[in-house]
Parts: structure tokens; C-alpha cells; sequence
């Protein structure tokens, strides 16, 4: 497993998306509350970093 502290973690986020959620701002969804449900076809699937999406509603 991994761990990064809150700042590298930051860091990697600002490379990958510089500007922000922009199908979110767009679609004015902002500060709405959400559910996802994520699926494959045929491949095992592995999701990270819920516990920081969770505690930003918090």
C-alpha cells in the first residue's frame, strides 16, 4: 500500500487536473451529494482515495 500525506497527495492532484473538475463546474453540480457505482466487464477493479472523497462532505 501506499500513504501520502495530505500534501503530497495535493501535489498529484494539481498535475493531473490543473483546472479543476470541469465536467462538474460545467454541468453546476458542484455542491450536490452524489453516489457512484463503478463496474467492469471482465477485469478486477481497485478504487482509492474514498476515504478523502468521504471526508470532504464531512
Amino acid at each position: 500500500m501506499i500513504l501520502l500525506n495530505d500534501h503530497e497527495l495535493e501535489t498529484l492532484l494539481a498535475e493531473d487536473v490543473p483546472y479543476g473538475d470541469l465536467t462538474t463546474a460545467s454541468l453546476g453540480i458542484k455542491d450536490q451529494c452524489a453516489r457512484i457505482t463503478f463496474a467492469t466487464r471482465e477485469r478486477p477493479l481497485v478504487v482509492s482515495c474514498t476515504e478523502e472523497a468521504v471526508l470532504e462532505w464531512i
